[in-house]
C-alpha cells in the first residue's frame, strides 16, 4: 500500500457531501442517498432534502437551501418533519426526538386513563407539521434524560446510540427549546390576534400545547407554572372544544374540519385534561387558578339539569371491545368529576348565602331551596346511571371468568387477551363501585353517611377489590425498575385507582376503612414519582392524622371542628420538604374562626425514597 500512488482526493467529498442528503451530510454519517426519502431518515423520522445542482464545501449557507418533496398523506406517519427549514435538526436533538418517540411515547401511553392515541399518533403527526411542537417534545425528552440519569463523562461513548452527557447539559437543552416553544407560540397567538381580533387559533392546537407545556412543568415539579398554563388553555379552548358541561358527545365538533380525523384522539386527550385538572382541584390546593376555571365552567348555569351534565350509558356488550367499553368510562368519569366539583362549587355558595340571609334578595338567580332541588335531581340520575355501568361491568366480568375458567386448550393469544380484559374490568369495577359511593354521599353536608354499616360495608368491599388490583400492578416494586427507569405502576399524573383510594381515606370516617385505604395509596407511589403525586398522599396524610387525635375514643366520633381540609402547600426548593396547611371544616365552639395547623413533611417519611 505505501509503494502506491495515492489517488486523487478531488472525487473523496463529491458523491458524500454533494449527492448524500442534507441531514446525513450534517450529521457526519454516510447517505444510501436513496430518493425522495433515504433510509436513515425514514427509520428516524428526520427531514429528508437533496440540495439543487453543485454544492461548495466551503459554504456557510443555512439549511433553507434544501429542498423538500412533499410527502403523501399515506406516509406522513413514517415521515419526518415537513415544511418548513427551520425543524431541520442536530445531531443531538435527533436523538432526543428518536428517545420521545422510542421511551417517552410508551411510558407516557401506560397511563391506564390516558389518551394513549393522542401520545402515539396525533402528536406524532403534528411534530410533522410544527416546527414549535418539536421544540416542546425535544424539551421533554431532554428534561427526562436529565431527571434518569446520573452523571457521565461528556467523552464517553455509547453503543446505544443515546446521548451519553451530564444531567446538567440536557437540562440546558430542554430549558432552551422549551422556551423557544414557548414564545413561538405566544408570538403565534400575538400575530393570530393582530390580524383580527376574532381570529383565533383552532382549539386544537390550543389543546396540544396545553397538554406539551402542562407536561413539561409536571416534569419539573413546577406546580404554580403547571396551574397558570392549564388554566389559560382551558380558559382558551374550553368554550370551543367543548363549550358547556350540558354538551352531549354527539354534539362534540372540532373545528377546523379538516382536523376531523384526529378528533377522537383530540377528544381523549380533552376528557383527560380535564379529569385529571378536576382532581387536582378537588384533592389539592395547590392548583386555585384550575379550580376556578374549572368550577366556573361546571356551574356556568344552574338553570339546566339532566342529561347534559352526565356521560352516556354503558354500551352493550355486542361489537364494543372491553377497550372501548373502559374508554368510554372515563368520558363518563369525566363529566361524574366535574358534577362533583359543580356540587361542591355551588354548596359552598348556597353556604355563604345562608349566612347573608338577604344576600339573593331581587335578583333572578334561583332561590337555594330551588338549586338543592336540582342538585338533587342530578345525584339520582348521575347514581342511576353509575348504577348501569356497576352492572354491565359485573356481567362483562363474570362472563370473561367464565370463558377463562372452562377453556380447554384455548389459543394462547386468546387467552392473553381475556386475562388482559379481566384486569381492565376488575379495575373499573373497582372504579364504578368507588364513583358509585361517592355520587350516593354528595350532597350530604356532614359526612356522616359514610359512618352508615352498609357504607361501610360496601367501602371494605372496594377495598378488597382495591388490595388485589394494586397487588398485582405492583409487583414489581421490590425488583429492579423496567428498562425505562419506572415500576410497574409509575404514571404522569394521579390516575382513578390512586384518587378513588384517596377518595375513601378522606370522606370514610370509618377508621379501619381510611387507613386501610390510604396505605394502599401510599403503596401506589414511590421515590421516583412525580413531586404533584406525592404531595396528594402526603397531604391527605396531614388531615387523617389532625382528625384521628381528635377522635372520640368511646364514641368514635370526629367533631365537624376537628375535622380537616386541605388548605395550602408548597414544595422547598428541592422538592425535598413539603410544607402543609390544614383547616379545620367547623367551628369551635364559642369562635368565629376555624382552626387551622400546619406541618412540614418529608416524602422519605413515606417511604417515597
Amino acid at each position: 500500500m505505501t509503494g502506491r500512488k495515492a489517488a486523487p482526493r478531488k472525487k473523496a467529498f463529491k458523491t458524500r457531501a454533494g449527492t448524500g442528503c442534507s441531514t446525513c451530510r450534517k450529521a457526519h454519517v454516510r447517505c444510501d442517498e436513496e430518493k425522495p426519502v433515504c433510509r436513515r431518515c425514514t427509520r428516524l423520522s428526520l427531514v429528508c432534502g437533496y440540495t439543487k445542482g453543485t454544492v461548495n464545501r466551503n459554504s456557510t449557507a443555512p439549511f433553507s437551501s434544501t429542498a423538500h418533496r412533499p410527502l403523501l398523506p399515506a406516509i406522513l406517519p413514517r415521515q419526518g418533519l415537513s415544511h418548513h427549514p427551520n425543524t431541520a435538526l442536530n445531531h443531538s436533538d435527533t436523538l432526543y426526538l428518536d428517545f420521545f418517540k422510542s421511551a417517552v411515547v410508551p411510558w407516557l401511553c401506560r397511563q391506564p386513563d390516558g389518551p394513549s392515541g393522542f401520545w402515539s399518533r396525533t402528536l406524532l403527526r403534528e411534530c410533522m407539521r410544527d416546527s414549535s411542537v418539536v421544540d416542546a417534545v425535544i424539551g421533554i425528552a431532554a428534561l427526562i434524560r436529565a431527571r434518569n440519569e446520573k452523571p457521565s463523562s461528556p467523552s464517553s461513548g455509547a453503543s446505544d446510540g443515546k446521548l451519553q452527557v451530564p444531567p446538567s447539559k440536557h437540562y440546558s437543552s430542554a430549558l432552551r427549546h422549551y422556551t423557544k416553544a414557548i414564545a413561538s407560540f405566544r408570538q403565534r397567538i400575538e400575530a393570530t390576534t393582530a390580524r383580527s381580533p376574532q381570529a383565533m387559533i383552532p382549539p386544537r392546537t390550543l389543546l396540544i400545547f396545553t397538554m406539551l407545556f402542562a407536561v413539561f412543568e409536571l416534569m419539573q415539579g413546577n406546580t404554580n407554572a403547571q396551574d397558570q398554563l392549564v388554566s389559560n388553555g382551558l380558559q382558551l379552548f374550553g368554550g370551543r372544544l367543548r363549550p358547556c358541561p350540558a354538551w352531549t358527545d354527539q354534539q362534540y365538533q372540532l373545528t377546523p374540519p379538516h382536523e376531523a380525523l384526529d378528533d377522537a384522539e383530540i377528544y381523549d386527550a380533552e376528557s383527560f385534561l380535564i379529569r385529571t385538572t378536576t382532581w387536582s382541584a378537588i384533592f389539592s390546593p395547590m392548583y386555585p387558578r384550575s379550580r376556578q376555571v374549572l368550577a366556573a365552567q361546571a356551574t356556568l348555569s344552574v338553570s339546566y339539569a339532566g342529561e347534559g351534565l352526565l356521560g352516556s350509558s354503558p354500551p352493550g356488550r355486542i361489537g364494543v371491545s372491553v377497550q372501548d367499553f373502559w374508554q368510554t368510562w372515563w368520558h363518563f368519569i369525566t363529566k361524574a368529576v366535574m358534577w362533583h366539583l359543580r356540587v361542591q362549587t355551588i354548596l359552598h355558595g348556597v353556604k355563604n348565602d345562608a349566612g347573608n340571609p338577604g344576600m339573593n334578595d331581587g335578583n333572578a338567580l334561583p332561590s337555594n331551596s330551588v338549586i338543592l332541588a336540582q342538585l338533587e335531581e342530578e345525584q339520582r340520575l348521575l347514581s342511576a346511571r353509575t348504577l348501569l355501568w356497576m352492572i354491565e361491568t359485573q356481567a362483562r366480568l363474570g362472563e370473561i371468568s367464565g370463558q377463562l375458567d372452562t377453556s380447554v386448550d384455548q389459543d394462547p393469544a386468546q387467552e392473553a387477551q381475556l386475562r388482559k380484559d379481566r384486569r381492565i374490568l376488575t379495575m373499573l369495577a373497582l372504579d364504578v363501585k368507588i364513583c358509585y359511593l361517592s355520587g350516593c354521599h354528595a350532597l350530604d353536608p356532614t359526612g356522616d353517611a359514610w359512618t352508615h354499616p352498609s357504607s361501610v360495608r360496601e367501602c371494605t368491599t372496594a377495598l378488597d377489590m382495591a388490595h388485589e388490583v394494586v397487588t398485582r400492578l405492583t409487583a414489581g416494586a421490590a425488583s429492579p425498575a423496567d428498562q425505562n427507569g419506572r415500576y410497574i405502576y409509575e404514571h404522569l399524573v394521579t390516575d382513578g385507582l390512586l384518587i378513588g383510594l384517596l377518595q375513601l381515606a378522606r370522606a370514610s370516617r370509618d377508621k379501619t376503612v381510611r387507613w386501610r385505604a390510604f396505605r394502599l395509596a401510599k403503596t401506589l407511589v414511590s421515590g421516583t414519582s412525580m413531586s404533584a403525586v406525592k404531595s396528594f398522599v402526603m397531604g391527605t396524610w396531614a388531615c387523617l392524622d389532625a382528625e384521628e387525635s381528635a377522635r372520640d375514643e368511646t364514641t368514635g366520633y370526629i367533631r365537624l371542628s376537628e375535622r380537616y381540609e386541605w388548605t395550602a402547600a408548597s414544595w422547598d426548593e428541592s422538592h425535598s420538604v413539603l410544607s402543609v396547611t390544614i383547616t379545620s371544616q367547623g367551628l369551635e365552639d364559642g369562635s368565629d374562626e376555624r382552626k387551622t395547623k400546619t406541618a412540614t413533611l418529608r416524602p422519605e417519611t413515606f417511604g417515597f425514597v
